[in-house]
């Protein structure tokens, strides 16, 4: 049998797959992880975006209305930091553990206390989204603590 040459594969192909190729890679790494919105949520309310954080909250969360109110860095209460310490997700529920280094309200030193909150998340529409009712009934029950 006589192998036929068709010659080299014009650049359109390649073009073509390249571009196909880089949409994908794109798409996967732009879909937010549950860590991604928890920290944006964060983000937005530490900054004091009401706005950009109610955009990660569930649309049932009644609390989303009184997201909590992040004092400014240094002063007593202040989320001086904070990080994504677990993550876990089965179907269309995950749970975030943040822990936040907190200046304690009423201390005059300015040592940071860590604190702990497990936020609830669920799919919504395909996207990612913070549950902040199911959040805070778990921290007033005491299954996050408030200095771990």
């Amino acid at each position: 049998m006589e192998r036929v040459s068709r010659g080299p594969v014009p650049r359109w192909v390649w073009i073509v797959g390249l571009v196909l190729l880089a949409v994908v890679a794109f798409h996967l790494m732009a879909r937010p992880t549950p860590g991604r919105v928890v920290s944006r949520l964060i983000d937005a309310a530490l900054s004091g975006d009401h706005d950009a954080a109610m955009r990660h909250i569930t649309s049932r969360s009644r609390y989303g209305s009184v997201l909590p109110q992040w004092h400014v860095e240094g002063r007593p209460g202040a989320v001086t930091d904070y990080a994504i310490a677990e993550t876990s997700v089965e179907g269309d529920d995950a749970q975030v553990t943040v822990v936040f280094d907190v200046v304690p309200r009423g201390v005059e030193s300015t040592a940071a206390t860590p604190s702990r909150i497990v936020y609830r998340l669920h799919r919504e529409d395909g996207v990612w989204r913070v549950d902040l009712d199911e959040t805070w009934e778990d921290v007033l029950a005491g299954d996050s603590s408030c200095s771990s």
